[in-house]
């Protein structure tokens, strides 16, 4: 066998398979060099933004007293727990019972409303079916409660939902760093259960600057988180 010819053949296939292809890889390596840039700018983008993210909060162990600690627990909260959601203002009657007292439809919102604050419900941006749901616990008779056991009627009156007492109502100013943005606090209180539950709200509105007063940005807002906190001991 001729190995000289067999080499100088292979050598020529060489040589025309790498002429062909060599066009081709001219031709992709912009868009691969493209590729390539984008993918080390996502990368850099998504490193920084989870440094700024966790620079954002910083752990504390010492406090001056217990209500900075709690408004260190609330900053850990938005930080931890928050997810922005779009909540839809009532849409049925709501009656102005007396200063204490909204009717929501089949539910009342009692509680001690600011001034500042009341509009939040009385134009239906907060209201109890958000936390108690639609559905109302069938009430029982006095004769009916009077023959429960002492657990059956603790049980019973923690069940009943068709009132949503709330107290503390106040903004967090420390957490509101954008006029776009007002987030509040307050207690729940539920009929046998001695300790109230600390609840946070956000409400958002969009076309608002840091000169819009109040009662316009409740005007125009909307709620856009609500989340339950810790027990009160």
């Amino acid at each position: 066998m001729n190995f000289g010819i067999f080499n100088q053949q292979r050598h020529q296939a060489d040589g025309t398979q790498n002429t062909a292809t060599s066009p081709m890889l001219l031709r992709y390596m912009p868009f691969m060099r493209h590729c390539l840039l984008f993918i080390i700018f996502v990368s850099i983008c998504t490193f920084q933004t989870k440094a700024q993210t966790k620079d954002t909060f910083v752990v504390r162990t010492q406090f001056a007293n217990q209500g900075e600690q709690e408004d260190y627990w609330a900053e850990k909260l938005f930080y931890e727990k928050y997810k922005k959601e779009i909540y839809k203002r009532f849409s049925g009657d709501i009656i102005v019972i007396d200063k204490n007292h909204i009717r929501f439809g089949n539910k009342i919102l009692r509680g001690d409303f600011p001034s500042e604050y009341k509009s939040i419900f009385t134009q239906g941006i907060f209201y109890p079916q958000i936390i108690t749901g639609d559905s109302v616990t069938p009430k029982k008779s006095s004769e009916e409660i009077n023959k429960m056991t002492d657990g059956q009627r603790v049980f019973y009156n923690m069940t009943q939902n068709d009132t949503l007492s709330i107290g503390n109502f106040e903004e967090l100013k420390f957490l509101s760093n954008s006029p776009t943005t007002k987030r509040f606090r307050y207690w729940e209180y539920r009929k046998g259960v001695a300790n109230p539950q600390v609840y946070f709200i956000e409400l958002t509105n969009a076309a608002t600057d840091k000169s819009t007063n109040m009662e316009t940005f409740i005007k125009g807002a909307t709620l856009t988180f609500v989340k339950d906190g810790w027990i009160i001991i």
